[in-house]
């Protein structure tokens, strides 16, 4: 189990209360210390792995796996308690400051208030809920902090074994800066009418018209008010098929029609970038960070197994 198993799964279910304030109508499956697991903890941990698993077996192998699955949940929802319990047994604290600000940086993930808060009603939870979780989060990350991440170390060579043994992994493909002119294929444009139009868009270009001007003009796509203008695209960002075509182009030149699921696009090629491999020196900071994290995961791991020797786990 990892810090961030831990972590997800609170982000996935609710916070449990201690186990003198359960609710009757739903049934305590574990008591760890004196923090509670319910079904219905357990059921909601389960859900995304229980749509994913349904896609995959069937019958038999179905029931089997799930069980599986739901041990593995359990087990993870117990390490998560035996975290919380410790917290609080070190009388760590997080502030309401502090809450809010995480409520503030999740929110910023969404388009709007208003779309933040039809996700989080879609989910079956009110704001309070939402900072039960946030507050056993943060709980978890503070005594890891305190009491785990100060026995943790990456060494330089460490780091220069990782670059030496990974260098693909700092490969910065090649990009370069595209617009794009889409004609859309919609109920009131059938395919064969939008191609037209692609054709008569793609005639004007090489008429000499302007790229950025047609495609404000024409074109269905986003960055149609900056004249199809997309910024800079990785070499494989695009669909493949587009892909190929798009960086056969010199800067300057316009493709033929592409066709996609959507529409018809004509792409025009502007600065392009070769493919780089980062130095040592750009790829310490990502190395020491990833490696940290695994020592930390490695760390915890073996923490929490001492702290279950001495845990009150009851299963119901």
């Amino acid at each position: 189990m990892t810090i961030m198993a831990i972590l997800l799964i609170l982000l996935i279910r609710g916070s449990g209360g201690s186990a003198y304030a359960a609710d009757v109508i739903d049934k305590i499956a574990v008591i760890v210390n004196d923090e509670i697991i319910t079904e219905s903890d357990i059921d909601e941990a389960m859900g995304p792995l229980y749509l994913q698993y349904k896609s995959l077996y069937e019958g038999d192998a179905l029931m089997e796996n799930l069980q599986k699955a739901r041990h593995l949940v359990m087990n993870q929802l117990i390490d998560q308690k035996i975290l919380l319990s410790k917290a609080k047994q070190e009388q760590i604290e997080v502030t309401e400051d502090e809450l809010q600000g995480q409520l503030e940086t999740v929110k910023k993930r969404f388009e709007s208030e208003e779309k933040f808060k039809e996700t989080i009603a879609r989910q079956g939870l009110t704001i309070r809920q939402l900072l039960l979780r946030y507050k056993d989060q943060l709980l978890i990350r503070k005594l890891i902090s305190k009491r785990v991440a100060p026995k943790v170390a990456v060494s330089p060579a460490e780091v220069n074994s990782y670059y030496e043994t990974h260098k693909e992994q700092f490969i910065e493909p090649e990009k370069a800066h595209l617009a794009n002119i889409l004609i859309r294929i919609t109920d009131e444009r059938p395919p064969e009418e939008a191609y037209k139009r692609a054709q008569e868009v793609l005639q004007k270009i090489k008429e000499g018209g302007s790229f950025a001007d047609l495609a404000r003009e024409y074109s269905d796509g986003p960055g149609k008010d900056e004249g199809g203008d997309m910024g800079m695209v990785k070499r494989g960002e695009l669909m493949s098929a587009l892909d190929e075509a798009v960086f056969k182009l010199e800067p300057g030149q316009f493709s033929d029609i592409l066709q996609s699921p959507v529409g018809y696009h004509i792409f025009k090629m502007g600065e392009r970038q070769a493919a780089v491999t980062r130095d040592i020196s750009q790829a310490r900071a990502e190395i020491e960070r990833e490696l940290f994290d695994e020592a930390l995961d490695q760390e915890v791991n073996r923490w929490v197994k001492v702290l279950r020797k001495d845990a009150y786990i009851a299963f119901k």
